[in-house]
């Protein structure tokens, strides 16, 4: 039922097996994923605590453990267990490199989130030394950057992601490219418009705010056609 995402009727069987064994670790682990699947993370967090009661060296019931204190927003929680993991498990050969970035971005997420933007910086710079094509984490530690100050930092991410997305944008010859990724874009203008103003170079940030707009008046106007095309299939319906 896993398998084939019946979660309902999967949850159904492992607690049934549960009423049976409870001292299976695998049961609750599997539980815990499916109440995950299905955005139970109350009830997915007690399930992945309950697998580590029993087997301390599950570490993938303590990587989703901070996952699921990450989107409760328990962020010291989660520290705390992203923490735990690092010291005991990043020796642990059967753990991928994907594995330790992702604990290292989930761990940085939540310091962002508490504000402390030092130490999130240092997790979303281990997590490129792992992964070096994330755009997003790019960004994130761009913003860090910027609300620690390090304006200089913070432009030269945005100005290498802009390169990058370019050049990828050129390279794959995706003409829709921009326009889906429009939201990034600007979000990346704007604040390398805002550490420009704070770095004193006027200039470059009225252009990245110019920029900004732009594509903020493509999203309007692709929002327009995209509202008068519901507007006029609704007029060629029958009701």
């Amino acid at each position: 039922c896993e398998l084939i995402k019946d979660y309902s009727s999967a949850i159904k069987d492992y607690l049934k097996v549960i009423e049976l064994n409870k001292h299976n670790y695998m049961v609750y682990y599997r539980l815990g994923l499916c109440y995950l699947a299905v955005n139970n993370l109350t009830n997915a967090l007690e399930m992945f605590e309950e697998a580590i009661k029993i087997n301390r060296a599950n570490y993938d019931a303590y990587y989703y453990k901070g996952i699921c204190q990450r989107y409760l927003k328990y962020y010291e929680d989660a520290i705390i267990t992203f923490n735990f993991f690092l010291v005991c498990f990043i020796k642990n050969k059967s753990i991928t490199d994907e594995q330790i970035a992702n604990v290292y971005y989930n761990k940085g997420r939540c310091l962002l989130s508490l504000g402390r933007f030092n130490e999130a910086i240092q997790m979303f710079t281990n997590y490129l030394k792992k992964n070096k094509n994330s755009y997003e984490v790019y960004f994130k530690r761009a913003v860090c950057y910027y609300n620690a100050h390090k304006y200089k930092k913070a432009a030269y991410d945005l100005s290498y992601l802009i390169q990058e997305l370019s050049d990828e944008k050129n390279k794959k010859n995706l003409n829709n490219k921009e326009e889906n990724d429009e939201e990034l874009w600007a979000e990346i203008y704007f604040l390398r418009s805002k550490a420009y103003i704070n770095m004193n170079k006027i200039e470059s940030g009225l252009n990245d705010i110019n920029k900004f707009f732009e594509l903020i008046d493509k999203e309007k106007n692709k929002i327009k056609e995209n509202l008068n095309k519901g507007n006029n299939k609704d007029k060629n319906n029958n009701y």
